[in-house]
């Protein structure tokens, strides 16, 4: 089995369990949950995959059989994003729920499986020409804001509901992509073009995202915070975990580099 192909299954999967007690507590039974995480995993393949072909129809034009010979690599992360939605609204309204409510629960699933897919492979961007030390300082940058927007969704659950768990998510991590792949693509060789097309696809996203959680705020502003009264037990061992599970993790992406 390709290294790729079974990156990609091991990450959709650690999303899929991790999302499984998440979706229960919603009222959302294993069964249809794991119908909505291998619809979400074959619709996400497709889309993705036609949306890396399209804009490269003339080769594949010429060269058919590239298009279904393993490894099958050329993927769009955009293109999958989109036809995942569309299988999402589908599967709201056949479950009775809102596309929002759908969208916040695989949210969290969806941070875990970037987060191991940039273990992996680190940050997703072009590094032909990139110092070493770029190259790992620039993963262990997109590892870090992946942990941190999970450590904070984690903390942000109660939002679930409307969308804004999955928006800040589709935000975050545009953000992160677009940042490291606008340094990656200062160390191209003259010979590799610039990735403009990913580069304004990210930036859409970023202001997609903010743009919606700024118009379901204004629609739904947030509720005041409840004071919190005497100390907060086993704060210091919360975060202790949160640390030390990210000390491996960037110990992991370095000996992988």
């Amino acid at each position: 089995m390709h290294g790729f192909g079974l990156g990609i299954g091991v990450a959709c999967l650690a999303g899929g369990v991790v999302g499984r007690s998440l979706a229960r507590r919603r009222g959302l039974d294993p069964d249809a949950w794991w119908r909505l995480v291998a619809g979400l995993m074959i619709s996400g393949a497709i889309g993705g995959r036609l949306s890396y072909i399209l804009p490269n129809a003339g080769y594949y034009l010429k060269y058919p059989l590239e298009i279904i010979r393993p490894p099958v690599e050329g993927l769009s992360y955009y293109g999958a994003l989109l036809a995942g939605a569309a299988y999402a609204r589908r599967f709201a309204r056949r479950a009775e729920l809102t596309f929002g409510q759908v969208a916040d629960l695989v949210a969290l699933p969806w941070l875990v499986g970037l987060l191991l897919a940039s273990l992996f492979w680190g940050a997703p961007a072009v590094k032909a020409g990139s110092p070493y030390g770029v190259r790992l300082g620039l993963d262990i940058l997109y590892l870090t804001g992946l942990y941190a927007l999970l450590a904070w969704a984690w903390n942000a659950r109660r939002l679930c509901g409307r969308g804004k768990l999955a928006l800040a998510v589709l935000a975050g991590d545009s953000l992160l992509r677009l940042v490291t792949g606008l340094v990656f693509s200062a160390f191209l060789p003259p010979v590799i073009p610039w990735p403009v097309l990913d580069h304004l696809a990210r930036a859409a996203a970023v202001l997609a995202g903010v743009a919606m959680l700024r118009r379901l705020r204004e629609v739904e502003p947030e509720p005041p915070a409840e004071p919190v009264k005497g100390p907060v037990k086993g704060s210091y061992s919360r975060w202790a975990g949160w640390l030390l599970v990210y000390g491996v993790l960037v110990l992991i992406r370095a000996a992988a580099a």
